[in-house]
């Protein structure tokens, strides 16, 4: 499991385990709002990840030439 998604589990974990939207909405907004910034990381190194091939690809090809 990549740090990122451990992050998200615990976060949804303690969401589930912690906070109740009625009795504590501070608390639930805070581990729901954690949640989704792990999932934008997660996109936002996915989007990088993405770059870095195609630059590699990139000068791959520049290099033949």
């Amino acid at each position: 499991m990549t740090p990122i998604k451990h992050a998200k589990k615990c976060f949804l974990d303690n969401m589930r385990l912690c906070a109740d939207y009625d009795n504590e909405p501070e608390k639930y907004n805070l581990y729901s709002g954690l949640a989704s910034l792990a999932d934008s990381i997660e996109e936002l190194h996915k989007t990088i990840d993405d770059v870095k091939y195609s630059l590699q690809a990139l000068g791959a090809v520049l290099d033949k030439k």
